[in-house]
């Protein structure tokens, strides 16, 4: 897979010149991100929706330092703000702690895909939401699944009315 597929599904794609790695600390955080996964990133300086709405975040995305409209944990951060209890924010950083979060979503809702990382879907790639962050729906069983899903325009049904409109059937299936 190339990055041309990005290119196809609508995505402004600029490359680095050469690759750079995701952060320490978010490698420390999520230590099996999968290898092709990593390889495939380690490329993008910027990847973005043509209104700017959609991105999938780049190495640079994950930098804590980075003054950023939205984080890269953005939504793992307005979940644990809106726990009442500590069962809940227990739970919150459990399901973080196995989700890397690769695309996020601002338009038509804020909504995310993540890379799973649990022992028994590693690899997978789900779709969440507003308002439950941390209910999600497998759409693909790994990267280069879901980019091909993409580009056959055959992501789950459940999940297109929280896609931004350039996703769903904008892009020509036949290249």
């Amino acid at each position: 897979m190339t990055h041309d597929a990005l290119r196809k599904l609508g995505f402004f794609v600029e490359l680095l010149p050469q690759a750079s790695p995701l952060p320490d600390a978010v490698l420390q955080h999520y230590p099996n991100i999968p290898a092709d996964y990593l390889v495939f990133i380690s490329r993008l300086r910027s990847c973005h929706s043509p209104t700017d709405t959609t991105w999938l975040l780049a190495p640079a995305d994950y930098q804590t330092h980075t003054k950023a409209a939205f984080a890269w944990n953005e939504f793992e951060q307005l979940s644990l703000e809106a726990a009442c209890r500590p069962e809940e924010t227990q739970a919150i950083q459990a399901f973080w702690q196995c989700h890397c979060p690769i695309i996020l979503s601002v338009q038509p809702h804020y909504a995310y895909f993540a890379i799973d990382l649990h022992p028994h879907r590693h690899g997978n790639i789900v779709f969440g939401c507003e308002p439950e962050f941390e209910t999600t729906t497998v759409v693909a069983a790994d990267f280069a699944a879901f980019i091909n899903a993409g580009l056959a325009n055959t992501w789950p049904q459940e999940i297109r009315a929280f896609l931004p409109e350039f996703w769903v059937g904008s892009h020509d299936k036949s290249t």
